[in-house]
């Protein structure tokens, strides 16, 4: 479905509304159903509820227009369908689409006819970044002072003599998890990789490394191999759909508490091989392109 993009609202409503209604049978109920039409008037009322909130030129506000779009999304709204009872349209309120967002880093590998190589992750922290734009580039400033760590300067407050890494000072830069890479052999470029993803990066990138070195894949089989990621926050191991039954069954008898959902990463990844370069562009984001030139 190729529609109006963020500018209009429209196109962004007219996605959400097809998203809500993949959850209901409509051929089965029939065309001027009742029951047909009562579904396509509630996903019209929180369609509406969302672009009320949220629709507006995108070059003063951030609209979320790849999550409004979202099927996770719509599936998370759709908890508020009856088929026995109306929503009140005056009241009803928008939902929270920002968590089913797109990260904002990017990266994209390359390797020139000369060999020379770059790996390159590009992160604004937040949509907009800083909200600055450096004159005359079109370039945005980023704004990464979230990642500054609230609990070391509330442990240096209390402790003045605790150590932390991580707070927020004057000339200091925060941690990222960006982790373009490059492997050598014997000097020369082998291997150019590296992922947006947030706190998965490192972990990403990591896994198509032995993926490629240590269990013998190509880049695109390396590439397409579901991930995991390990949530340090709540302990829970998230993994890509595609993982045997069986394997996650064995993960679980280890005390691994598994979480399957959103995919993990969008790699990039050359190779330089006895015939040339070849290049693998992760199909898990849209937009993504191997190209020889």
């Amino acid at each position: 479905v190729v529609t109006m993009p963020a500018s209009s609202g429209g196109g962004a409503s007219v996605l959400e509304m097809l998203n809500l209604l993949e959850q209901v049978d409509l051929a089965a109920q029939g065309a001027g159903s009742a029951a047909g039409l009562h579904a396509m008037a509630e996903a019209i009322k929180l369609a509406w509820a969302d672009r009320a909130r949220y629709a507006g030129d995108p070059a003063f506000v951030a609209v979320p227009a790849r999550a409004l779009a979202s099927k996770d999304y719509a599936a998370q709204r759709f908890m508020l369908f009856s088929p026995q009872r109306v929503l009140d349209a005056t009241t009803l309120a928008a939902g929270d689409p920002l968590p089913y967002e797109s990260p904002s880093t990017t990266h994209f590998s390359v390797i020139d006819a000369e060999g020379n190589a770059v790996s390159n992750t590009f992160t604004l922290g937040s949509d907009f970044g800083a909200g600055v734009m450096a004159e005359g580039t079109g370039f945005l400033l980023g704004n990464l002072i979230g990642n500054f760590s609230l609990q070391a300067q509330r442990d240096m407050a209390t402790d003045p003599a605790r150590t932390t890494s991580n707070v927020v000072g004057t000339g200091r830069r925060p941690v990222s998890s960006m982790s373009p890479t490059l492997l050598l052999r014997d000097g020369k470029v082998r291997m150019v990789t590296g992922s947006p993803g947030g706190n998965t990066i490192p972990g990403t990138v990591m896994q198509t490394i032995v993926d490629v070195v240590d269990f013998g894949m190509n880049i695109a089989e390396a590439t397409s191999q579901p991930r995991i990621h390990q949530d340090m926050r709540n302990g829970e191991l998230q993994v890509e759909r595609g993982l045997s039954p069986d394997t996650l069954a064995l993960l679980r008898g280890l005390g691994h508490r598994i979480e399957t959902g959103e995919t993990i990463g969008s790699t990039q990844i050359l190779m330089v091989g006895e015939d040339g370069v070849e290049g693998a562009a992760d199909p898990r984001r849209p937009g993504a392109e191997a190209v020889a030139q």
